[in-house]
């Protein structure tokens, strides 16, 4: 079951790392959604069953790509009870909804702290920046930064967001 070998792996780094006096934040992830490994009816209880189980083995954070229900994100970080990551793409909902479902974390799809194609969509949903501002803004650049690529946490400082970025994630923790 590959669950269960996660969360061996889980376990058995947690306690290597623990053994060598240090702490690893481990933001384990499961696909059920984004690889339609269940039914769809089935998606929402297999995931939560994931997440507890990575929990019970050490893991510190929840990565559960394609879930884009405010109510599946809700339940997730309620019955998982750890910090709830999630995939930054068309279809998610406000920032004010997933943080109040419990998301405290958005990946992008494209890696780094850049945004591209349906990504600039959703980020022009949430700031009310247009495309065109996107690919100027003139924060401070992301590592690596091309010109249609986009300083996120600029972007959401210059609209007053308490929200934080790192690399390829926003914090949505307050």
């Amino acid at each position: 079951n590959p669950a269960d070998l996660t969360a061996c792996k889980i376990e058995a780094i947690k306690n290597v790392v623990h053994k060598k006096g240090a702490d690893l934040f481990i933001n384990a992830r499961t696909d059920v959604y984004l690889k339609k490994l269940t039914p769809p009816e089935a998606m929402l209880r297999e995931t939560i069953s994931r997440g507890q189980l990575y929990k019970s083995s050490g893991a510190d954070g929840f990565f559960a790509p394609a879930v884009i229900a405010a109510a599946d994100m809700r339940a997730i970080a309620d019955d998982v009870d750890l910090p709830l990551n999630i995939l930054f793409w068309s279809g998610v909902p406000s920032f004010a909804e997933m943080k109040a479902a419990g998301v405290r974390r958005l990946s992008s799809a494209q890696g780094g702290s850049s945004l591209r194609d349906g990504e600039h969509a959703v980020v022009r949903r949430q700031s009310g920046y247009s495309r065109s501002d996107l690919i100027g803004w003139k924060g401070p650049p992301a590592a690596g930064a091309g010109e249609d690529q986009v300083d996120v946490g600029g972007l959401l400082r210059a609209r007053g967001s308490t929200a934080s970025t790192s690399r390829a994630a926003i914090g949505l923790a307050g």
